[in-house]
């Protein structure tokens, strides 16, 4: 699927590599954000809800980047987003799990001390040049 999204924006140059980019980048960090807070909302280990923390911050901060660009078309990433890959299940990232795979448990190591903070948004640009 990667793959697939890097042969496209290759293909494009100039305003549409850029438009490209930022619509594939945005598409899946929407993608992923749910499954960020489906996992932080279902475990207890300490570790991974740190780890859910901090990734669900970046991604956060990642959409936000994308949307300041002015390139996001926001109905193209709602449909995106809200129907079906067309991809089989087992090219979908992440891939499914395998009915009775094993479970790890992640315990903190005593010297990692992750901190996480949300990121502050900046000023949104007016997007009507009429009201300057």
């Amino acid at each position: 699927q990667q793959q697939q999204f890097v042969a496209t924006v290759d293909a494009a140059s100039g305003k549409e590599f850029d438009s490209t980019a930022v619509q594939i980048m945005r598409v899946t960090h929407g993608q992923i954000f749910p499954a960020i807070a489906k996992i932080r909302a279902s475990t207890r280990n300490t570790l991974v809800r740190q780890l859910a923390d901090l990734a669900n911050d970046t991604v956060l901060d990642h959409i936000t980047v994308l949307e300041k660009t002015g390139l996001v078309n926001h109905d193209q990433v709602n449909y995106q987003q809200t129907n079906p890959p067309k991809l089989p299940s087992e090219q979908v990232t992440p891939p499914v799990p395998q009915q009775g795979a094993p479970m790890v448990v992640l315990t903190p190591r005593p010297d990692l001390d992750v901190q996480t903070a949300a990121p502050t948004a900046g000023p949104t640009p007016d997007p009507s040049p009429s009201s300057k």
